[in-house]
Formats: C-alpha cells, structure tokens, sequence
C-alpha cells in the first residue's frame, strides 16, 4: 500500500527545473544553430531532444516519488469510542491507546445536538495535531495529509469542549495502520 506522506505545490518543484532546461535549451540553440531554418521542424525538435540534460535530472523522478510516497506494509484500522457529554460546560476527554506503533491516518467524527460554539482538539502525548477545531453539524472525517507516527502506549486524547454546555452523545472513530514501520 502507497500512502502519501506530504502534500507537494508540484509548481514549486518544478519551477527550477523548468527555467534550468529553458536556459540549457536556450544556450545550446544559440551555440549550435545561429541560423534557425523552420522547414524542417521534426528535425529541429529530435536535436533538440537530443540536447535536454536528462543525466542531470535522471533521479529527479525517485527524489519526487521518495518525497511524496512512502510504501507501508500494515492493517489498516479503525478504533472508535462513545462519549456521553452531559449538559456542563467543561472539556471531556477520552484516551485511545495502543500496545503496538501505529500510524495515525484520520479522525472521522460525528454526534447529536450540535452547537456552533462547540470545538474539539485531537492530542498525541500532550501535542496538539487537531487544536480547537470547529465542529460541523454533520458528521464529519478529518484526512491527514501524511501519517502520524505513534509508539506504542503513548496517550492519543480526544478532547471535546464543550462550550455550550449542551448534552449530547459523541462518536469518534480513529482510523490508524498497524505495522512494524516507526
């Protein structure tokens, strides 16, 4: 399984490579055909091939694929609790924890009496990786843009704020992979 491990602007990335082949094509036109004759265009465009830097640039492919891609060999799972929040303003947490390194790959989060005012945070070992996030009234999944490495018997806490004081019942499923891969 291929799972993404960062979110690339490509436009950034290849930004570099476009005006480094754009110069290189540039000067080699310059230096070896002053006198451009358009009449024979296939031609033109194969010694044009011919001269990309394409030696420079042959690892860029594995640089790009290593950066984004990172092949991970687990289970996928999915953890859920229940939480029955009663009617007080106060913050309720609940802990997930596991006896084995996973790799935290989305939160998916649903509940009765919604409020505007409402937020939740998603904490690993006391730091914050979802910090008073704003709930919607439907239910809703959170994808991380890359995994979350976790070691076993770590804490990983839910916190719902519960800042309308309004009861309700709160499910949240923890999706994760489990696997030999931290």
């Amino acid at each position: 399984m291929s799972l993404p491990k960062y979110i690339v602007n490509f436009d950034e990335l290849t930004d570099d490579l476009k005006n480094s082949l754009l110069d290189s094509i540039d000067a080699n036109i310059k230096t070896n055909y002053p006198e451009i004759n358009a009449s024979n265009i296939y031609g033109l465009l194969n010694q044009l091939e011919s001269l990309l830097p394409d030696v420079k640039y042959k690892k860029l492919g594995q640089k790009i694929n290593d950066l984004i891609c990172k092949n991970i060999e687990g289970d996928q799972k999915v953890k859920g609790i229940l939480l029955d929040i009663p009617a007080i303003k106060n913050d309720y947490k609940e802990q997930f924890k596991f006896d084995y390194d996973v790799l935290i790959t989305g939160l998916h989060f649903n509940q009765t009496g919604w409020k505007k005012d409402d937020r939740y945070s998603l904490e690993v070992n006391r730091t914050k990786i979802i910090d008073n996030a704003t709930i919607k009234e439907i239910g809703e999944h959170k994808y991380f843009n890359t995994y979350y490495p976790v070691i076993r018997d770590t804490p990983i806490s839910f916190i719902l704020h519960n800042l309308s004081g309004n009861s309700r019942q709160t499910i949240i499923d923890l999706e994760y992979i489990k696997g030999n891969m931290l």
